[in-house]
């Protein structure tokens, strides 16, 4: 896999992260985590843990920054490995 290629699969990998945490944190998705249920036993066994929604806002900027720097590095190989493509590194 060449450096161009793995630029550009990290940012479509970054920016389907940071597309989903944008739809969960807008959307209002509730995540727990830890919660076990079962048919036999009614109430919940071991601590469950409730992931807020400030947290996907959090990743949905890093992941978009990522995304875009994935981008921008692409880009700019592009740029280096091909002068005469007329593309800027920026």
């Amino acid at each position: 896999m060449s450096a161009k290629d793995y630029s550009r699969l990290g940012a479509i990998i970054f920016a389907i992260v940071a597309l989903v945490q944008l739809v969960r944190a807008v959307s209002g998705w509730p995540i727990t985590i830890g919660a076990t249920h079962s048919i036999c036993w009614p109430i919940s066994i071991g601590a469950s843990h409730s992931i807020p929604l400030w947290a996907s806002w959090a990743v949905c900027v890093v992941a978009g920054v990522l995304a875009w720097l994935g981008s921008l590095r692409q880009r700019a190989l592009v740029f280096v490995l091909d002068p005469r493509s007329g593309s800027r590194p920026f």
